[in-house]
This record gives C-alpha cells, structure tokens and sequence, in this order.
C-alpha cells in the first residue's frame, strides 16, 4: 500500500510540475508568456498541493485515500488554470486541440509494432545474456525458488503487481479502471508471501544484480536513443521526443542513482526473474 500511495503522490507532484512547464494536457506553458508573477503562483499551488498529498500518507498497512489524493490533483490543475488570462486559457486550449488531432494522424499500430521488433531483436538478446551471468551467484535452492516465481509472476497480473504502474501517468478512473484495482489487489493479497520472497531474493543478491546491471547502462542510454528515434520517425514535429535539457538530465540521473541504491536497480526483481 505504501508503494501504491507514493505512486499516485508521484502522479500528482509530476502532474502538476508538467503542467508548469508543458501545461495540461502536455502544452508547453512557457508558450504563453507567463509573468514572473503567474510563474510563482504556479510554484506555490505545486508546494501546497505536495504537501496536502504527502499529510495523507497512510499509516503502515492501511490504504491511501485515492479519492481525496484525486481531488488534490484536480483541485491544482483547476487552481493553476485560474492564474492563466482568459486569452492564455483560449491559446491552451487551442494547443491541446492541434496536438489531439496531430496525435490521431500517428499510425500508432506500426510504431509500437516497430519498437517490440527492436525490444526483441536488440534489447532482449542481450538483457538475457546478462541474465545468464546472474546464475553463477545464486545457490541451488534460490534458482528452485526462482523457476517457482516465474510461474506465479507470468500471468498479467503478476506482471503488474511486480511493476507498479509508473508515477508520471494518473491513474485510470471509471468503473472499470476500479474493477481492475480491485482484482490487482486481490491478487497481491493472495500472493502476499510470494511477493515478500521475490523481494527477499532480489535484495539477497542486490550488488549482484546491481553489479550486472551497471555494465548495461552505456547500452541502456543507446537503446533509449534508438527507442526514441523510432517514435520520431512516426510523430509530427509539435510532438517530436527531443533531448533533456542538460540540468533535467542530470538531476534524473541522479534520482535513478539513489533509487538504484535503494532498490538494487530498477526493474531488480525482473530481471531475477528474467527467464535466460
């Protein structure tokens, strides 16, 4: 539970910080001309809205407040829009309109079709070899254990449970996206000491894992190069992946170091579970 609640701050800390600079709906703010005093407003509704969020953390056990952490971020975006003149509200929304329709052009079949082409072709192959190496270092029992895992984690909900959904994206509403939470946490509940041993082996041989995974990362960055040239190749220009601008990049790498510190790498308890 309290991986699902610092997943939905995330949605909100990163939605609201979006919005400050690429607007809603993924517009770029700077686009409007904001004065020095829109921009600090802007800041201040993000600072408040963390801090509503993070004093809705649950106690150890008990479920976060879906419910109120959504209405924090839709109070925000409402709170952020209100700062915008009625001209910059017209020119967001007409941003938002051209991107909609430019994004409906995108053969969207063909590009994810060309990015599992490369994932299997070229990532894959080599995620695997790595894995292999991986073996030398676990004991006989742990590799039962593992092959056990990899059968309780295959089917699509295990995936899920095991890959939390990632914090930049909010989460789905209606009554369908509550069925499938629902049938999520089913099956967490029902799997509970197989999740607690997944995460007991991945830290057993976290500097393993991390050592392994370490090597890769000159690979990683070109696979992400190679990955987002692909998607260019699809979009129309307003909507062209582009490079980080230098601070953000290395502001990320530094969050991915201490994340990788924490948890052993991300996407550990994956690649134990890797079959070679």
């Amino acid at each position: 539970m309290q991986r699902l609640l610092m997943t939905l701050l995330a949605v909100l800390v990163l939605s609201t910080a979006a919005m400050a600079q690429r607007g809603k709906g993924g517009m770029d703010l700077r686009q409007l001309d904001l004065t020095e005093e829109q921009k600090t407003e802007i800041k201040a509704i993000r600072e408040a809205a963390k801090a509503k969020a993070q004093a809705l953390r649950p106690a150890e056990g008990e479920a976060p407040d879906r419910e109120a952490l959504r209405a924090i971020k839709e109070e925000t975006q409402t709170a952020m829009m209100k700062v915008l003149t009625a001209e910059q509200r017209a020119q967001l929304e007409t941003q938002r309109a051209a991107r909609k329709e430019a994004w409906e052009q995108v053969d969207k079949k063909a590009m994810r079709a060309e990015l599992k082409e490369h994932r299997e072709e070229e990532v894959m192959p080599v995620l695997r070899a790595a894995r292999a190496q991986l073996d030398a270092f676990i004991d006989a029992e742990d590799k039962v254990t593992i092959d056990r895992l990899r059968e309780v984690f295959a089917d699509r909900a295990g995936k899920k449970a095991m890959h939390p959904r990632g914090g930049h994206r909010a989460p789905a509403q209606g009554e369908k996206a509550e069925a499938r939470r629902e049938k999520m946490e089913a099956w967490r509940a029902e799997h509970e000491e197989d999740i607690a041993t997944l995460k007991a082996l991945t830290e057993k041989y976290r500097e393993d894992i991390s050592r392994i995974r370490e090597r890769l990362a000159p690979q990683m960055k070109t696979w992400g190069e190679e990955k987002r040239a692909i998607v260019n190749e699809y979009l129309p220009e307003e909507l062209q992946r582009g490079e980080k601008p230098r601070r953000t990049r290395e502001n990320a790498r530094e969050k991915k170091g201490k994340t990788r510190e924490r948890r052993g790498g991300k996407g550990a308890a994956g690649f134990l579970l890797m079959k070679t």
